[in-house]
């Protein structure tokens, strides 16, 4: 079982991929947001993305004893096991989404990297005098649409 951050993450991407919000994604909904650039296999030459992209549906539509069903579509507790298998063994929480939201199409993810340095500019913003909380804030978020050039 994942933990409660990488559960909400798996959550969050099956969600976004099951575009006919039915709680099951069929070929086209995964190939529709698959970034086969992801996989180094593909990006090194080894694997073609067409059979990169047959190998991941081979895995997630495997069942608990690694047999495959005949089943056209994938729910999210197959979901679920491809992601832990797939992406379990990644250190820590940042890592983890991180992947997967480069692997499914960018799926938005803000990294406790960012919330640390963003947390730590509006600590300092509001020590500083003059300034309101809201040009404070505003500004700090700003900061992070545009690179700081500093």
């Amino acid at each position: 079982m994942a933990n409660p951050t990488r559960r909400i993450m798996m959550r969050r991407t099956f969600k976004l991929l099951d575009q006919r919000g039915d709680g099951e994604l069929v070929l086209q909904e995964l190939r529709s947001k698959w970034n086969g650039a992801a996989d180094k296999r593909v990006s090194s030459g080894e694997l073609t993305e067409t059979l990169a992209f047959e190998e991941l549906v081979r895995e997630m539509q495997a069942n608990n004893n690694g047999t495959p069903r005949s089943a056209a579509s994938i729910n999210f507790e197959e979901f679920e096991s491809f992601c832990i298998a797939k992406y379990g063994h990644l250190e820590n929480d940042d890592a983890f989404c991180s992947a997967m939201s480069r692997q499914w199409g960018e799926i938005p993810y803000v990294s406790s990297k960012v919330i640390a340095q963003l947390e730590k500019r509006i600590q300092e913003s509001l020590l500083k005098k003059g300034g309101s909380e809201r040009d404070v804030l505003s500004k700090a978020f700003r900061s992070l649409l545009v690179p700081d050039r500093t």
